[in-house]
């Protein structure tokens, strides 16, 4: 499953990437984004931003370029691969392929997998879907839901954006802002769920709410 999720701070679009501790795609997202690129069938992964420390100088202009093409907002699949190219170009960063994973539509975003020199393009929520569900990420770390009334909200947020194709899952990953562990933590033991993010399995959004109780 290839995507992009809408992050831990505000959860979001690629431009929100820059700050103290600057988020990458993690190695795993990239990986399994490559393989997906591949055609691998049934590949999955949720789409989560947190730190990847350790990225050579030449990955670190790579996200920086890759960052500033997608400071507009909504890019489509074609438009982002001719801007990154481009863009790489320009800054005399050769070597790297843009490469388009599957599943993606009008907006994607972009993972940088330093391993393979490539910069994966993948399935992006609509930018007023992001915001909505970082709002539901947040409501849901201030109130305390079971399983199925999260579930019920967070299907019900979308559905009232006009989003159709999508499932509601509890298997994927636990996830909450950065820098929030222990309330997350916390909220988790007391029985609460919480959502977690997104993914994009190559027909359909996956969003994932997690709790202790699965």
């Amino acid at each position: 499953m290839s995507g992009y999720d809408e992050g831990h701070s505000g959860e979001r679009g690629p431009s929100r990437r820059r700050s103290a501790g600057r988020r990458y795609l993690t190695a795993i997202v990239a990986a399994v984004a490559a393989a997906a690129v591949g055609g691998v069938a049934g590949t999955g992964v949720a789409a989560m931003w947190d730190a990847q420390p350790g990225l050579s100088p030449d990955a670190e202009r790579v996200s920086d370029v890759v960052e500033g093409v997608f400071a507009g907002g909504c890019v489509d699949a074609a438009a982002a691969r001719a801007d990154v190219t481009a863009a790489l170009d320009t800054q005399g960063l050769e070597g790297w392929d843009v490469v388009i994973a599957g599943g993606v539509g009008d907006c994607v975003a972009a993972g940088v997998d330093p391993d393979a020199r490539r910069v994966v393009l993948i399935p992006a929520l609509r930018p007023d879907v992001a915001e909505v569900m970082g709002g539901v990420r947040r409501e849901l770390m201030d109130r305390c839901l079971g399983k199925e009334e999260a579930i019920a909200f967070v299907a019900s947020a979308l559905r009232s954006l006009g989003v159709q194709d999508f499932s509601v899952a509890t298997d994927g990953p636990v996830a909450g802002p950065v820098g929030g562990e222990q309330a997350l933590r916390e909220h988790l033991a007391a029985g609460c769920f919480v959502y977690s993010g997104s993914g994009h399995d190559g027909d359909r959004w996956v969003f994932y709410v997690s709790g202790l109780d699965v």
